[in-house]
């Protein structure tokens, strides 16, 4: 990395309570090599670990490298974002979270110069491996062969697409989000916003991991939440997109709505899959075939579990 100048990227990495790997993190944008100086943008949440005093630590042996906001109080995720990705300075910017790294020393390099090349793309990304909390693979996550490379592909492709991580894009973002998405600011309502200024562009070479945590009942409670509140966040985005889109949107909106199906069928909360499902079969016209089938099937064991459990009763 070049020092001491103006950077030509910033890359903004938020974190909270990631003690386990925000070391990892933080050595994967230092060991870039590049002919453009790079900075290192934090956001430490507040952490209740000692992700913080990790922080600190590198901060005060790269300070040309790092700047770390540290925040007097816990600002919860979207508000951080917002901020950290308000103190990027540089020409382009790339994310990654504390819970993520890169393993490419050539990442930076190779996108950015894909970028100065092709003005007409607003965006590139890559491919990315996926880990659990051992380090072992997980190769659902972003395999997909059709990936995003426009605006309608972020809404209407199913599955997992653009590992964070892997992004860097032009600084144009309008970070002056609209009041009613301040609360919302995550990254796939930035790549929405992205995409109204250009094309996508994916490299297939895996240059970032992914880190999936546990999939125990607690994280299921907060996939959940997080659903939720991806939900709330899209619902409040096609407010501030022309009507055009509104089939787009609802196709990811009713994608949503089945993923929350999906994990309390895994829970085995047989009362809220029945509620969820119904929910979703009101939008069952946005939904892919597989989509549709997969829950039928669902709903269909669920329904023979509930009949065994009544005939268990009068025996």
């Amino acid at each position: 990395m070049v020092e001491n100048a103006v950077p030509k990227v910033s890359v903004c990495m938020i974190t909270y309570n990631h003690e386990p790997y925000i070391a990892q993190a933080i050595e994967g944008v230092l060991m870039q090599e590049t002919d453009f100086p790079v900075e290192l943008v934090i956001g430490e949440d507040c952490s209740t670990d000692n992700t913080r005093k990790i922080c600190e630590d590198y901060a005060k042996r790269f300070p040309d490298k790092i700047r770390l906001l540290s925040r007097s109080k816990n600002l919860g995720m979207s508000a951080n974002f917002l901020d950290t990705l308000e103190n990027c300075n540089g020409e382009f910017i790339a994310f990654c979270d504390g819970d993520d790294y890169w393993t490419s020393p050539q990442k930076l390099q190779k996108q950015v110069d894909f970028l100065k090349d092709n003005p007409a793309y607003s965006l590139c990304y890559h491919r990315a491996k996926a880990i659990d909390e051992d380090g072992k693979h997980s190769p659902h996550l972003y395999q997909r062969k059709k990936v995003p490379t426009c605006f309608s592909d972020l809404l209407t492709l199913p599955g997992h697409h653009i590992p964070t991580a892997s992004t860097v894009f032009r600084n144009e973002v309008p970070v002056e989000f609209p009041s009613p998405l301040k609360e919302y600011a995550i990254d796939i309502v930035v790549y929405l916003i992205i995409a109204g200024t250009g094309k996508f562009k994916c490299f297939e070479e895996e240059m970032s991991v992914y880190r999936v945590h546990s999939g125990n009942y607690t994280s299921s409670v907060n996939r959940i939440k997080q659903l939720n509140f991806v939900r709330e966040a899209i619902s409040k985005t096609r407010d501030h997109f022309s009507p055009f889109w509104r089939d787009e949107f609802e196709m990811y909106l009713s994608r949503l709505k089945a993923d929350v199906a999906f994990v309390y069928y895994e829970q085995g909360e047989n009362a809220l899959f029945k509620s969820s499902y119904d929910e979703v079969m009101k939008y069952r016209r946005y939904l892919p075939f597989s989509t549709k089938r997969a829950l039928f099937l669902r709903s269909l064991i669920v329904w023979l579990r509930f009949r065994k459990n009544v005939l268990s009763l009068h025996d």
